[in-house]
């Protein structure tokens, strides 16, 4: 594995998850209500993550093309082994 680590890893534990959830603003727009339900649904339903259970890794990549390519790489290998993915930005 490379040496070449992204500059920032904040790590959310599940109450800090939860906190935040509970700060999200209601949604007055019925289309990105229905984003929001759909991922929901995705992430409960097919991926059977517990919202009881999950956290959260929010990662910023810095350097040249090739160097934020290999940390992606190293970062996304290590999540995918840990059953984790990439929700985006």
């Amino acid at each position: 594995m490379s040496k070449l680590w992204p500059a920032s890893i904040r790590l959310m534990d599940n109450k800090q998850f939860q906190f935040g959830m509970a700060l999200k603003t209601e949604d007055k727009n019925k289309f990105h209500e229905a984003v929001n339900a759909a991922k929901k649904y995705f992430i409960t339903q097919i991926m059977n993550f517990d919202p009881n259970k999950m956290t959260l890794c929010t990662i910023l990549f810095e350097g040249s093309a090739g160097e934020v390519a290999l940390q992606q790489k190293n970062i996304y290998a290590l999540a995918k082994k840990h059953k984790g993915f990439r929700a985006g930005a």
